[in-house]
């Protein structure tokens, strides 16, 4: 068995893992009403592929009605990536749970501009770097952090949780560590009113790492300098960034509200790149597959392209096995075997 990620000592002897709190994610993913665990009904979605998953107490009918009759197989394989097995320990995943419990009250609070979420210095900043740093030591996930960034909060989050003046701690690690601080942007009340919400870090951000969660979203900043550096894109929040505060161990957590019509404006931007990213890896397999079946260009013609698309659009096909990778392909070849050869 492997070493748990946060001790380094006891064996992760741990099942079902949340890398993200289960309080955070169930407005992202849970089934419509549902706020059981092991209730979610939701979708990955990268440029390679799109793949739905659910929770165990997701009822067949629901499935049947998402995804079509699946085979046994697939209805043990398809829970969420963020939840994980023997990656941490019992003891640290408990502590992990202490932490959460300390932070979920602050959810009930809320304004409007610039508000005290009443979390405390030092536990808030604890809180949003165990999950920038879970979701990056995860085996499952494609966010990496800089090994020196993840290293720093590994060092700050072992600390803390093994002694018993945990904020001191932090204030003592904290020079080491850089001046570590964090903004927070926020609509309240946002995922339960649509019945909608992502989860997603962007990839190759650094400066500040950047996630957006629900109805917040999380910016990561590990040195002071980063603040005052070239503001990076990420689904139009830079531009609310001036207006968030930081927060570090030396005050109690501020978070910048935004109202439901602004923040949709950042979900629908965040919608369309994603749908962006997928699309433009379609259009390279369509291309590979052009070029397999003898085309004399590297290119798929367009127009042929756009046939394919439409197939995929106007499909039967169940809503949970639309634009996979079996969906593109199934239409890819329905479309192309009406030719007798390649459209160049």
């Amino acid at each position: 068995m492997p070493i748990c990620k946060l001790c380094k000592i006891n064996e992760a002897n741990k099942t079902g893992s949340h890398n993200v709190p289960f309080f955070l994610m169930r407005s992202v993913d849970n089934e419509i009403g549902k706020r059981a665990r092991n209730k979610e009904l939701g979708f990955k979605i990268s440029g390679n592929d799109v793949k739905g998953y659910f929770g165990q107490s997701v009822l067949r009918e629901k499935l049947v009605e998402v995804f079509g009759e699946l085979p046994d197989e697939e209805l043990e394989n398809r829970e969420s990536s963020i939840i994980e097995d023997y990656i941490f320990c019992k003891s640290c995943e408990d502590k992990f749970g202490e932490i959460e419990s300390g932070y979920a009250p602050t959810l009930t609070k809320i304004g409007e501009g610039v508000y005290n979420s009443s979390g405390k210095a030092g536990e808030s900043l604890i809180f949003w770097i165990g999950i920038f740093w879970r979701v990056s030591v995860s085996d499952e996930a494609a966010f990496k952090m800089q090994k020196k960034d993840e290293n720093k909060l590994w060092l700050l989050l072992n600390h803390y949780m093994n002694h018993q003046d945990a904020y001191a701690e932090v204030i003592q690690y904290q020079e080491v560590l850089g001046n570590i601080g964090y903004k927070i942007i926020r609509s309240p009340g946002y995922a339960e009113k649509f019945n909608t919400g992502s989860f997603t870090i962007h990839l190759s951000h650094r400066q500040p790492y950047c996630m957006l969660l629900g109805e917040f979203a999380v910016f990561l900043y590990m040195k002071k300098t980063h603040l005052n550096g070239i503001q990076q894109s990420f689904y139009t929040f830079e531009k609310d960034l001036p207006l968030a505060p930081v927060n570090t161990t030396n005050k109690d957590e501020e978070i910048l509200s935004l109202n439901h019509d602004e923040f949709s404006k950042r979900i629908d931007s965040a919608a369309h790149h994603m749908a962006d990213n997928r699309k433009r890896s379609m259009n390279e397999f369509l291309d590979s597959l052009h070029v397999v079946w003898g085309g004399e260009t590297k290119r798929m013609h367009k127009d042929v392209k756009e046939e394919i698309f439409n197939h995929l659009a106007y499909s039967n096909e169940k809503l949970g096995k639309k634009y996979t990778n079996e969906d593109l392909f199934r239409s890819a070849f329905e479309v192309l075997s009406k030719y007798n050869k390649p459209i160049d």
